[in-house]
């Protein structure tokens, strides 16, 4: 296994075991308590954490999402060399 398969496959996890949305949940859950206790400060702040991880989520998105195309080429053009190779020998 080469070190993209692996970071694609740890990308892929990350994106996928719902571990994000959970944190998101639990900040959701105190920003709500928060505001209820009259304590925009801390509503605040469990925002932030909203929000960083909203962020970091979607740009691993996006960068997985490009892995995935770049790996894609590069199996596209492997097969074409494999061709050509076959084709002058």
């Amino acid at each position: 296994m080469t070190q993209s398969d692996e970071v694609y496959e740890s990308s892929d996890r990350t994106l996928n075991d719902g571990e994000t949305e959970e944190l998101i949940a639990q900040a959701e859950r105190t920003r709500t308590a928060a505001l209820a206790q009259g304590r925009p400060d801390l509503a605040a702040k469990a925002q932030e954490v909203i929000d960083n991880l909203t962020s970091a989520h979607e740009r691993l998105e996006q960068t997985h999402a490009e892995h995935g195309h770049a790996r894609h080429q590069l199996q596209a053009a492997r097969g074409e060399l494999d061709e050509a190779q076959n084709e002058e020998g």
